[in-house]
């Protein structure tokens, strides 16, 4: 009997863990690339979109939909067209995409700064 309610017990705290583990939190605004002064590579936030500025020399700015999965941010600019970044506090480090644009490990720092 004792075995079984140390089982429920064990199983109750699991769960309960695992129900604190949420999204994580993003901020609304924009994150530069980190080591960019000219501040042109970029990620905006806003609620329920998104600019992302893969530098200067390209005209073409993926705009969308994004959404948060875990610790990860997923910026949807159509169906075949996305880009994944893992969310560290203030910083986005740039995971994969559409494109060989951005190096992965990129780091994108949050700004008080606009676009």
């Amino acid at each position: 009997m004792k075995k079984l309610i140390l089982i429920v017990l064990v199983m109750m705290l699991a769960v309960s863990i695992t129900g604190c583990m949420g999204k994580s939190e993003v901020k609304m605004g924009t994150y530069h690339l980190d080591g960019n002064p000219e501040l042109f590579t970029y990620v905006f936030l806003e609620e329920g979109g998104f600019q992302f500025s893969r530098g200067l020399a390209l005209s073409y700015r993926p705009m969308g939909s994004y959404e948060v999965e875990g610790d990860r941010l997923i910026l949807r600019a159509g169906p075949e067209e996305s880009y994944t970044f893992l969310i560290d506090g203030d910083v986005l480090v740039y995971l994969e995409g559409f494109g060989e644009i951005i190096e992965n490990g990129s780091r994108f720092i949050y700004s008080e700064t606009s676009n």
